[in-house]
This record gives structure tokens, C-alpha cells and sequence, in this order.
């Protein structure tokens, strides 16, 4: 099952829940999903078809929203990764359902025990851009430093302007990085196997596999 399905299938489920609509009406909004390509948010597709109002999908998508915030509070999910959904939703950078979808991929590989920043993830996706993270970040209290003398990035929070901080790897001077660079944060120059094939498998819309072993260093 590819993760829009996941996602939908919860939607749907909410849906038929609380009687909005009806199973036969799924029925038929996923029929027209299928002939989709790409294939449209289940919610948009029965909004279209008159199944549900503007304000009813809100609601929906707000349901979803907790239910997935639950499920990442089971899995000891970071709270300032919530609090960057979050802010980014605020700020209209990203949807609901586009902060959910994030949240789900970055849950299916931490089962992996691979662990991407759900900055990393919108923009892979391409739902944010590398300075509407950056700003996102900032609305934390957070600042992206680098070292740069092996290339290490950092999330740091309440940074003041002049202060001298070490990196961990190799205890250069972190700075703060140029504007036009991407803010993707790495703790390693080079990603290894298992974060590659994860990423991969992310941007091609599969589920994450499983692990392949790691890149000599």
C-alpha cells in the first residue's frame, strides 16, 4: 500500500465514521482516484463530486490531524518536529494534509531506524522550499549553523549572532551558512546506504524497504 492510500484509507475511515458520507460514496471517489495520474487527495476528489462541503473536509482534515499526532505521540515522536508542523501550517507554507502525509513518511522510516528532520522531508517532497524551512526553524528559536571545514550542519537553538560554537565531528568554528544554500541539515558529508535508499524510496513515492548495508567510510 503506497503512503496516499494510507493516507486516504485513514480519511476515509474518519469519513465514514462520523457520517459525512457513505461508503458507497468512498467507493466511488476511489474508483475516480484510480484513473488519476497523479491521483488526487481522496478529500478533494469527494469535495468535487458535491459528497462533502469546503468546511466539512476542514473538519476532516483537522480529525486526521490529531489522529496522526496521536499515533506519533505512541511512537515518542520529537515534540519540536510537531511544533515545526505546526508553524509551518500557520504560516501557510504547507497544508494539513501535506504536513500529514510528511508525518507518515517520516514515521515508516524511523522504522527503519533511520531518522530524517521533517524539514528534510517537505522539501524532498517539494512542499517547502529550503528558505521557508529556514524560516520555519527560526519561528523556533532555531538557527542552522555549519562547519566548514568537514561540511557537518546543526539545528541550534536560541543562537545569538556572535556567539563560538565547536563542531562535534571536528571541533571547527560552526558559522551560519549562505542564504541561496540549501538548509538541508546533515550530520555526515555523505549519506550512507540505508539513508539513501530511504530518501529514494520517499521521493519515488514507494514504501521504505528494507535496509541495504552502509557505505565503507
Amino acid at each position: 500500500m503506497t503512503k496516499r492510500s494510507e493516507e486516504d484509507l485513514l480519511f476515509g475511515q474518519i469519513a465514514v465514521s462520523t457520517r459525512l458520507v457513505t461508503e458507497e460514496h468512498i467507493k466511488h471517489c476511489l474508483e475516480l482516484q484510480a484513473k488519476e495520474s497523479p491521483p488526487k487527495p481522496l478529500g478533494q476528489i469527494l469535495v468535487e463530486q458535491d459528497y462533502l462541503t469546503i468546511g466539512q473536509l476542514d473538519h476532516l482534515i483537522k480529525t486526521q490531524a490529531e489522529r496522526l499526532l496521536q499515533i506519533d505521540r505512541k511512537s515518542k515522536t520529537d515534540p519540536r518536529e510537531a511544533l515545526f508542523g505546526r508553524l509551518a501550517v500557520q504560516s501557510n507554507f504547507i497544508s494539513q494534509e501535506q504536513l500529514n502525509e510528511s508525518l507518515r513518511e517520516q514515521a515508516n522510516i524511523a522504522r527503519l531506524k533511520i531518522y530524517f528532520r521533517l524539514g528534510e522531508i517537505l522539501i524532498k517532497k517539494r512542499y517547502m522550499t529550503p528558505d521557508q524551512v529556514r524560516r520555519t526553524l527560526e519561528g523556533q528559536q532555531k538557527k542552522i549553523l555549519q562547519c566548514p571545514r568537514c561540511g557537518s550542519r546543526y539545528n541550534i537553538s536560541s543562537f545569538e549572532e556572535g556567539s563560538q560554537l565547536a563542531c562535534k565531528k571536528c571541533a571547527g568554528r560552526l558559522v551560519l551558512p549562505p542564504k541561496d544554500e540549501s538548509v538541508v541539515v546533515k550530520e555526515t558529508l555523505r549519506m550512507d546506504a540505508r539513508r539513501f535508499k530511504a530518501m529514494k524510496d520517499l521521493l519515488s513515492g514507494r514504501a521504505p524497504g528494507e535496509p541495504e548495508e552502509e557505505l565503507d567510510a
